[in-house]
């Protein structure tokens, strides 16, 4: 009989966190040896660039001491023995150079086997096996060509083209001229020359033309007037320069070239090192960071067990118990506010089940969370319906204040129209303000719960008359000075709305400026717009609060945001962005706060005509008590 088993599902926590741990781990690893072996591939390259310099630079040496030798064994060849003291010497220190090079790559020995052989023929087989030894030296070093060895092989190729031509030139200072084809040759190997300083200048860096310009510094004026001579002595032509002086005028210029030669080398090999130290520190990090990986995943998975398994449990029973908890309350609440009637669809989506409950964790804590969001919406809901009942309730309040204000505006101008005694006309006329502050006040409470007023003209109203019936609407009117320069006409459907905004700016200037101080008002056309300003001369306001009543006047903050005392501003912001106008404040010049208002065009039944700064202002009479 066969017995099926199946594997647990969903698996166990400890499985689901045992192979993320896992995978995780290989994959660092895998990133890491990856890492590690592109490390090592450039740690190898940089050795190999350090390798060869220094190959490069021990052959340099020996082609340096070949160079030396060629020059003083021609001298010898061509009949100066004075040459012959200074020729052991150099055959000595080439003796010198070619063991240290065998000794690093034997493989150079065949290119130098001739050698030897040269030193007893004639200057010019000698030349030749000079020549052809340092080529095979040269040909050998430069073979295989890492980044940066280019400039480097040009400036050797230039010394060794210098050195042939001091090696020509000394023969036939020594022999007194030249014959046709040393003087061909001498041509040659310039030419040859300035090619490779050429070459130079193009492939080195900026330090390595630095380096080169320097060198040729060492080339002298005795030098070059030697050089010109033998240039000029073709056809047999009598030289008459001394050897020996020409001999001791290039040694300074050709160890001027060899310290290019170093300095270039250096500049290859420089990085090649640092690379290499980068490289080996980088795989030591790698080689800590990978055993840390496999060493420490295990500890971590066990520890990640114990730390996820206790919590989620945790977890599911406090998620469970403030469910309930926020259930309550919001049926608590619901009863203190008298809402009894139920949301049948938000009844419904509430009742909806959640997930299943399992062995599994994870889905309790699912099960258990869902339930709690299910309160928080419930929650929202209760309290969106309980703002919007609020807002309901102040509009139909605001209406019923506006109306109660019409009704007594009505019937105090009943009452003004038959009185003449001028005492109870005055005080008929305060009661008469003060009812408008009152509808003022209970329209601020419809402008900031979203509602028009319903005060409509149809007629266009001048600026002038616009701001008389926002000062009919503020106390202590007879301290504001109305200066106007040019009025253009309000359309009607906005007046009330316009005057409401001046009422509230004017107000604040009157609040926040000392009772025995004036308001000034002043309207002026100017760019289409009609702009108003309103300046106080009171304590004036800090930069960081001037930027926060900005910020109300554009709207951008909510009026149920504390102080409640500047509730002004955000109904004046409310009417703003209603009627596209833009309000702002600033310091003003001397003292106090200024208030300026920009009516658009569209707000206008006549385009305002543009300024005329030279008409003086005309104070309206009537307005002010100055």
């Amino acid at each position: 009989m066969t017995v099926s088993r199946r594997l647990p599902w969903p698996p166990p926590v400890r499985a689901r966190l045992a192979l993320p741990l896992a995978v995780s781990t290989l994959l660092l690893v895998a990133g890491l040896g990856a890492g590690a072996a592109d490390r090592l591939s450039a740690r190898a390259d940089a050795t190999g660039t350090v390798r060869h310099v220094g190959r490069a630079l021990a052959a340099q040496e020996l082609v340096h001491a070949l160079q030396r030798e060629r020059g003083l064994a021609l001298g010898v060849l061509a009949g100066d023995d004075r040459f012959a003291a200074d020729l052991d010497a150099e055959r000595r220190a080439t003796d010198r150079a070619r063991a240290r090079l065998d000794a690093a790559t034997p493989g150079l020995r065949t290119a130098l086997a001739d050698i030897r052989k040269a030193r007893s023929a004639t200057a010019q087989e000698a030349f030749t096996a000079y020549t052809g030894a340092i080529s095979a030296l040269l040909d050998a070093t430069f073979a295989a060509r890492p980044g940066g060895m280019q400039a480097l092989e040009a400036i050797s190729r230039a010394k060794e083209a210098t050195s042939q031509e001091r090696a020509l030139v000394t023969a036939a200072f020594t022999a007194g001229s030249f014959t046709s084809a040393g003087h061909l040759g001498l041509l040659q190997v310039r030419a040859v020359k300035a090619d490779a300083f050429a070459r130079f200048e193009r492939l080195a860096t900026p330090a390595g033309r630095a380096a080169l310009a320097r060198a040729q510094q060492s080339h002298t004026p005795r030098l070059a007037a030697m050089e010109r001579q033998a240039v000029d002595g073709s056809g047999g032509a009598p030289l008459s320069a001394s050897p020996r002086a020409w001999h001791h005028a290039t040694i300074g210029y050709d160890d001027a070239l060899r310290s290019v030669q170093r300095s270039v080398a250096e500049e290859v090999r420089a990085p090649a090192l640092a690379a290499v130290e980068r490289a080996t520190r980088h795989l030591v990090m790698l080689g800590a960071l990978g055993a840390l990986l496999v060493l420490g995943m295990p500890v971590l998975g066990v520890l990640a067990w114990r730390s996820v398994l206790r919590p989620l449990r945790r977890l599911s029973d406090h998620a469970g118990a403030l469910a309930d908890t926020l259930a309550d309350q919001v049926s608590r609440v619901a009863q203190e506010h008298g809402d009894d009637t139920p949301d049948h669809a938000l009844a419904a989506r509430l009742q909806e089940p959640g997930p299943g409950r399992h062995a599994d964790e994870f889905a309790e804590v699912a099960g258990a969370l869902g339930d709690l969001h299910r309160s928080a919406v419930r929650l929202a809901a209760e309290h969106t319906a309980l703002r919007r009942v609020t807002t309901e309730s102040l509009v139909d309040l605001g209406v019923r204040h506006r109306n109660l204000a019409h009704r007594q505006l009505s019937f105090i101008s009943v009452l003004q129209h038959n009185e003449s005694d001028p005492a109870t006309l005055a005080r008929l006329c305060e009661l008469d303000r003060l009812t408008s502050r009152m509808r003022r006040n209970a329209e601020s409470l419809l402008v900031l719960a979203g509602k028009r007023g319903a005060r409509r003209s149809s007629e266009p109203v001048p600026v002038a008359d616009v701001l008389r019936l926002a000062l009919t609407e503020v106390e202590d009117h007879h301290r504001v000075t109305l200066r106007v320069v040019d009025g253009a006409p309000v359309r009607g459907a906005v007046v009330a709305e316009v005057a409401h905004l001046l009422a509230e700016l004017v107000e604040n200037a009157l609040t926040y400026s000392p009772p025995d101080s004036e308001v000034e008002v002043w309207a002026r056309a100017d760019e289409g717009e009609c702009r108003i300003t309103i300046t106080d001369h009171g304590i004036g306001m800090t930069a960081e609060e001037l930027a926060t009543a900005n910020a109300r006047l554009r709207g951008a903050e909510s009026f149920l945001v504390p102080p409640t005392r500047c509730l002004g501003h955000h109904v004046v912001g409310r009417l703003a962005e209603r009627l596209g106008v833009r309000v702002w404040l600033h310091e003003s010049l001397r003292c106090g706060v200024t208030a300026r208002v920009a009516l658009p065009e569209e707000l206008l039944a006549v385009r305002p005509s543009p300024p005329r700064p030279e008409q003086p202002p005309e104070l309206l009479g009537g307005v002010s008590a100055r």
